[in-house]
């Protein structure tokens, strides 16, 4: 995908150097892109939410896990728009006070899988896990939006029906855990889950909880 979009790569990393948009000038006075190559890096290019003319390349900035997100038309090829994108964790996230890690997945399907189980060592830490878990994250990619993120995260867990009967059958908690690293600047903004969303998650009979971590500079403050 980077070669068929090369051309608007090469326009949004001119805006960064040139920062020709007032937001530009506005996020980059306070945060610094994150360079790879002599260039700025991409972290990922979505050519699919944003319907019709446009695609939206993400940018990761240094010390945060949030993203600069420029908005490039397909046609003329030109910056649109400058914004900043949340990054976001999403993923299935099980837990037991009862039972190993090895016998939560015992028949489990699904890859991959992080995990711990009761009594393991906590790394850094001179005590003992009181509980197991085991987490499926299969898009490690946090440049989404969150409902881009929890649609595609959906889409995999409903191949996999079976194998998440099982699991909250075994488990005492089985859910999607959302981790939303927003920008300070749009503590206001808030999330929503369509219908649908909320429809699927029944379908799964999943709970969903949200975690928000506020990071960055206020560049009111410059």
């Amino acid at each position: 995908m980077v070669s068929k979009y090369q051309k608007h790569i090469d326009v949004a990393r001119e805006e960064i150097i040139k920062k020709e948009f007032g937001t530009t000038q506005q996020y980059l006075w306070v945060h610094e892109v994150i360079f790879e190559d002599d260039q700025p890096k991409v972290e990922r290019i979505d050519d699919e939410t944003y319907k019709g003319n446009i695609i939206a390349i993400y940018f990761p900035i240094k010390n945060v896990n949030f993203y600069l997100e420029i908005h490039v038309l397909k046609n003329p090829i030109s910056v649109d728009s400058v914004w900043i994108e949340s990054g976001h964790k999403i993923y299935l996230t099980a837990t037991s006070e009862m039972l190993t890690y090895e016998e939560l997945v015992e028949w489990l399907n699904i890859e991959p899988l992080e995990w711990f189980s009761k009594w393991d060592s906590r790394i850094h830490l001179k005590s003992k896990y009181t509980f197991s878990e085991v987490t499926y994250n299969p898009i490690k990619n946090q440049a989404y939006s969150l409902n881009a993120k929890l649609d595609k995260l959906l889409n995999e867990l409903e191949k996999a029906k079976d194998a998440i009967r099982i699991l909250k059958e075994k488990s005492d908690y089985i859910g999607i855990s959302v981790c939303k690293y927003q920008y300070i600047w749009n503590w206001m903004m808030g999330d929503n889950l369509s219908a649908n969303e909320i429809k699927r998650l029944a379908d799964l009979n999943l709970a969903i909880d949200f975690d928000i971590y506020i990071q960055g500079i206020p560049f009111w403050n410059q």
